[in-house]
């Protein structure tokens, strides 16, 4: 004959959902919540130092940035001047070679 095992069956009771066991001895006080007001406070001092970092940034750019064309405005009025010059002194050498090739 052929044994058969029988297996039993053993099952472990289910888990209560979590905090359900627990006995409340009364209300409890919820944590206070942030307002918007406390959180503006909170965040006005870094912010303000952050903007005024940020606009001293941009005020130091923007002189760089004048001192940069002004400094680019005099080296262009040196190049115009410089190129003038070497101008009039090609006319006048052209001028002199064209009366010795007409001679």
């Amino acid at each position: 004959m052929a044994e058969t095992k029988s297996t039993k069956s053993t099952r472990t009771p289910a888990k209560s959902a979590k905090g359900a066991t627990k006995s409340s001895s009364g209300p409890t006080k919820a944590a206070p919540r942030k307002t918007a007001a406390t959180s503006a406070k909170a965040q006005a001092a870094p912010a303000a130092e952050a903007k005024s970092r940020f606009n001293a940034a941009l005020e130091e750019a923007k002189a760089g940035a004048a001192a940069l064309r002004a400094e680019a405005e005099n080296r262009a009025d040196s190049y115009k001047t410089q190129a003038l010059s070497k101008s009039d002194e090609l006319v006048s050498e052209a001028k002199v070679y064209g009366v010795k090739a007409l001679s």
